[in-house]
């Protein structure tokens, strides 16, 4: 359950505020006109209905902005101030509901999702596995949460934790059948040393874009090696973790867009 912090609580007491104001303002005028009191209660009372009304659109639009504004930073590569603006429009969204159910937890993995993205992309890998884990708490079925959970511990060389993330992965059949949904299941695979399984999947994907240079240096990687050595990443032999695009060579393809495959 998410704490509520300073700000929102100030959000709550100045919203009674203002109803306890148009409250003792409607009491007022109807004690100086008895005879009206019934018109003017149902006036207040839409009055608070509308008031209620614009509060919650307001929240709405704030969250819906901030996301968008995380989106834009994402694809412009600013993974930090991604990550902020995500965040931020995460603490909006529970701000309101927490005032509509009194508390209750937030249920938005997208949220949770995207920050974990950002971080991941932010060589933040620690924070990446805290924000995708309480993603997956909340739906453990999420393929490209999973995915993105292994290779985050991959890279903070959790190997164990990894190899547990990925044999999940391989468990895993969403509905939407994919190029980076085949070439993240032949990593898991190969990742996890079945290299003719990993081939298999390679394949799949390049039926989707024949000439993808990431899928096809994988597949001579395993060729080369003759296709019977297992990958030696999850041991933490193959110098540093899994390879990865932004340092210099594979598997960076998969960060291309994160919410296309969503």
């Amino acid at each position: 359950m998410m704490s509520i912090s300073g700000m929102e609580i100030f959000s709550y007491l100045l919203i009674l505020l203002v109803l306890f104001v148009i409250l003792f303002y409607s009491i007022n005028k109807a004690t100086k006109n008895l005879n009206r009191l019934k018109i003017f209660g149902w006036y207040c009372f839409g009055s608070a209905i509308n008031f209620f009304a614009i509060i919650v659109v307001s929240i709405v639009m704030t969250s819906l902005v901030l996301f968008e504004l995380g989106n834009e930073n994402l694809e412009n590569k600013n993974y930090r101030t991604a990550s902020r603006y995500f965040s931020k429009s995460l603490r909006c969204a529970s701000l309101l509901e927490n005032f509509l159910i009194a508390g209750g937890p937030s249920r938005y993995t997208l949220f949770y999702d995207s920050i974990g993205v950002a971080c991941y992309k932010n060589f933040e890998f620690k924070e990446a596995v805290e924000n995708f884990k309480k993603s997956l708490v909340l739906d453990e079925d999420q393929f490209f949460a999973h995915v993105y959970l292994a290779r985050s511990y991959l890279h903070d060389k959790n190997f164990e934790m990894a190899k547990a993330e990925f044999q999940i992965v391989t468990t895993l059949d969403p509905v939407d059948k994919d190029l980076f949904y085949y070439y993240q299941l032949g990593y898991a695979f190969h990742i996890l040393g079945d290299t003719s399984r990993a081939l298999k999947e390679y394949e799949m994907a390049l039926k989707f874009e024949p000439d993808n240079e990431l899928v096809l240096s994988l597949i001579e990687e395993i060729e080369n090696k003759g296709g019977n050595e297992p990958t030696s990443y999850i041991q933490g032999t193959s110098g540093g973790g899994a390879k990865d695009g932004r340092t210099g060579g594979g598997t960076g393809g998969e960060e291309g867009s994160y919410h296309e495959g969503k």
